[in-house]
């Protein structure tokens, strides 16, 4: 964004500094994400139970779309419209957890929910992958850094308009499912029933506290590494915008194989909450959600009161703190959990759906 803040310059001769130049303004641009999420998460539960996962994750995808599209824009005309296109950004990830934990629930026969869930686990990682090197070649390149927005806005529209014509919220009303794959998909799983979350019981289960609490410990050296590599690299390593990206992408992969090779991180914590939770585990994964995005807010706030001057001192205290962040965080995890089915799950005096 080099080329706005050259004209702010030039048009103010050099008498003001233009908002991007000014830490404060950074950093709530960063945080815009997670505000987004926030403001999507909240009316996302009861949503999905009256909409569907399907439409209300393809409308949130398209908000995001519109987000993306429009911050090169936003970004000309002022700090309040490019905070605002970043909110519209966040707000397509405003189910991305619960979407990871609903789906293999559905979808998945018993024996490959844990595949389903180590694939979809991944969305986040893989989009790293494939972004940050692109976007560090386009910088480079005369197209400039409006078109990491105009091309990754218009893969969302695509993806999500795809999504919305191929996915159902039930097997049985897929096109394309035949009765045969669906005795795989429904053996074993419970009947669906119409009841309501049963919140406090939720809330007070240790495993589902503790589950929690390992979340935010690691979404907290997630957002941190995704929010703030690039600028450690190129600021504190001094690597150019094209290195950059390129040892972004290295390290992705090497998460994204942790993540499928060993079953550790988010997958194990999310297969975990859903094998305790059941049918109230979209409850569950919303507040895995809600955590993730008050660490994305934080992250910024804890970077800018750590690394006020950028210097490496700094940045080794940084990491330092955020990796006792995440011992502390998960250190509870395998001795406190339990995988089996909570009590709060079990068949209560309920209307069973279609009963007369």
């Amino acid at each position: 964004m080099e080329d706005i803040v050259e004209d702010h310059h030039r048009l103010t001769n050099y008498s003001d500094t233009h908002w991007f130049e000014r830490n404060t303004e950074k950093s709530l641009l960063f945080s815009g994400a997670a505000i987004g999420g926030l403001i999507g998460l909240i009316p996302s539960v009861p949503l999905i139970s009256s909409l569907g996962l399907r439409n209300v994750q393809t409308i949130s995808g398209l908000i995001s779309a519109a987000g993306a599209i429009l911050f090169p824009l936003a970004v000309s005309i002022g700090f309040s419209t490019s905070l605002i296109c970043r909110v519209l950004q966040g707000i397509g990830s405003a189910i991305m957890f619960t979407t990871v934990g609903v789906v293999p629930g559905v979808w998945a026969p018993s024996r490959e929910a844990n595949t389903f869930m180590a694939i979809l686990s991944c969305a986040l990682q893989l989009s790293n992958i494939i972004c940050m090197p692109v976007s560090g070649l386009l910088c480079e390149s005369v197209l400039g850094w409006r078109s990491i927005y105009y091309l990754f806005g218009a893969l969302t529209l695509v993806v999500y308009v795809v999504f919305w014509f191929t996915y159902t919220d039930d097997p049985k009303l897929h096109r394309n499912v035949s009765q045969k794959e669906l005795g795989k998909i429904s053996t074993g799983k419970i009947e669906k029933i119409k009841e309501s979350v049963p919140y406090l019981a939720v809330c007070t289960d240790p495993t589902v506290i503790i589950t929690w609490v390992s979340c935010f410990g690691g979404n907290m050296g997630f957002f941190v590494l995704s929010l703030y590599g690039p600028t450690y690299l190129r600021e504190i390593l001094k690597f150019d915008v094209r290195e950059t990206g390129f040892l972004r992408l290295i390290a992705q992969i090497a998460f994204n194989f942790a993540i499928v090779s060993s079953g550790l991180n988010i997958m194990g914590v999310i297969k975990c909450i859903q094998l305790r939770c059941l049918q109230h585990v979209h409850f569950a994964i919303a507040v895995i959600s809600f955590t993730a995005y008050v660490v994305q807010f934080l992250a910024p706030i804890i970077v800018s009161i750590i690394c006020p001057d950028n210097t490496p001192e700094q940045w080794t205290i940084l990491f330092l703190f955020i990796t006792g962040i995440i011992i502390v965080c998960n250190a509870g995890f395998p001795f406190i959990t339990k995988s089996e089915a909570a009590d709060y799950t079990k068949p209560r005096n309920v209307k069973v759906e279609n009963a007369l």
